[in-house]
């Protein structure tokens, strides 16, 4: 067990994040500039990685993987199967209107600093 733990070699095949949290936070504030949205002192921001075990679409991955192998898996991700992700989130926690506080931003940040929604 230890010869496995030690010595073998434990990569992931999906492509890293090339950017740290300060910078999809960035990249997200100038997301929103770019379409004209200016949010208050009030919204906080919270940045966190989205990967494909977390929202369902792991077992897409998961069959490329077993159907196609490495290669086949290697071109697909960051078209049709979706790499890890930056996911920045503004939102109020304060105030007395329950409306105004269910409203929030959603940014999606790429490993590359690319951003949608």
């Amino acid at each position: 067990m230890l010869a496995i733990a030690f010595g073998a070699d434990f990569h992931s095949d999906a492509p890293p994040l090339h950017i740290d949290r300060a910078s999809a936070e960035a990249a997200a504030d100038a997301a929103l500039r770019n379409r004209g949205i200016t949010l208050g002192p009030e919204w906080k921001q919270a940045a966190a990685t989205k990967l494909a075990t977390e929202d369902g679409t792991w077992l897409w991955h998961k069959f490329v993987w077993r159907e196609g192998g490495q290669d086949v898996y290697a071109h697909l991700i960051g078209s049709w199967l979706a790499p890890p992700l930056w996911e920045v989130r503004y939102a109020r926690f304060e105030g007395a209107d329950v409306v105004d506080r269910s409203e929030e931003w959603r940014v999606t940040v790429s490993r590359t600093a690319r951003y949608g929604r």
